[in-house]
């Protein structure tokens, strides 16, 4: 995003543009609501998923006792059947049986973004999401909530054909817990084209908006992303201020439009986006 970031700078001076820098990075936390279950479970145990940073990002959000599913993994070595052996030699536990290991109940689960490794994180998952929060206590009911952000079902890499995401992820624990329990999993799911990102965007928008002019939220909010299904959907649910631009450098490459999610404009990439933007904030 340099590029586009520098022709913003460079523009920035147009009266009747609200663009708002902030040292050398714009930033965009879209999926906030987390901090909301990081309030109602700061203290619970809670397992956290991702690929890089998690640690981190959990501490950011506010969640105080929390493990990486590596870790509880580690500490329960026989949740995990490929990494049994390994984990039993590491903890000097050799011939150690399950009934051994006396895990901790989780009190939630906060899935950050798709894990490095599915099938890990897929049966632990389950096995705490059909249980009491220790696995292997079978409940009749749900009773440990799981939260996800970003829906998206795929993502555009270096490769031709866009690789899966953590929507993908998502839907097959849906499908794993419905097969071993008979029931459907409650998701409470965070992230684009959910409402809720859009709400709390419009709501930052508003008070940094109070701050620069006092004015609130401008009258057209254009969201711009490469993802018709999240990107352009949201942006199309969220209100008639919102304006979607669609840019052809992701999940979408050809054709005039997507003709499941259609965007008000669409254009080649980023760059080419923020000049319609500014061209049109100045006429």
């Amino acid at each position: 995003m340099e590029v586009g970031y520098r022709k913003m700078q460079r523009q920035s001076s147009c009266p009747n543009c609200s663009i708002m820098m902030f040292g050398r990075k714009m930033s965009f936390f879209l999926t906030p609501p987390c901090g909301i279950s990081a309030k109602k479970h700061e203290n619970d145990l809670v397992l956290v998923a991702g690929h890089r940073n998690e640690a981190e990002v959990a501490e950011a959000y506010g969640f105080k006792n929390f493990k990486l599913m590596e870790d509880y993994s580690r500490e329960n070595p026989f949740l995990w059947f490929v990494d049994t052996k390994k984990h039993l030699a590491a903890l000097n536990r050799e011939g150690a049986h399950p009934s051994d290991f006396h895990p901790e109940p989780v009190k939630a689960i906060v899935v950050f973004t798709d894990p490095d490794s599915w099938g890990r994180d897929l049966q632990i998952m389950t096995d705490v999401l059909r249980s009491t929060g220790v696995p292997g206590e079978e409940s009749s009911e749900q009773v440990v909530p799981i939260y996800c952000s970003n829906p998206d079902f795929v993502w555009m890499s270096e490769f031709s054909v866009p690789r899966f995401a953590q929507g993908a992820f998502t839907q097959c624990l849906r499908m794993l817990y419905r097969q071993a329990t008979g029931r459907e999993l409650e998701v409470t799911q965070y992230g684009k084209p959910m409402p809720g990102t859009y709400h709390y965007a419009e709501s930052l928008l508003e008070k940094m908006m109070e701050n620069v002019d006092g004015k609130g939220v401008p009258d057209a909010i254009y969201a711009i992303g490469d993802n018709p299904a999240a990107d352009v959907r949201g942006a199309n649910n969220a209100g008639s201020r919102w304006k979607s631009v669609l840019v052809r450098t992701g999940c979408f490459m050809e054709g005039e439009n997507d003709p499941v999610d259609p965007a008000d404009i669409v254009l080649y990439d980023f760059p080419a986006a923020v000049d319609l933007i500014i061209k049109a904030k100045k006429e």
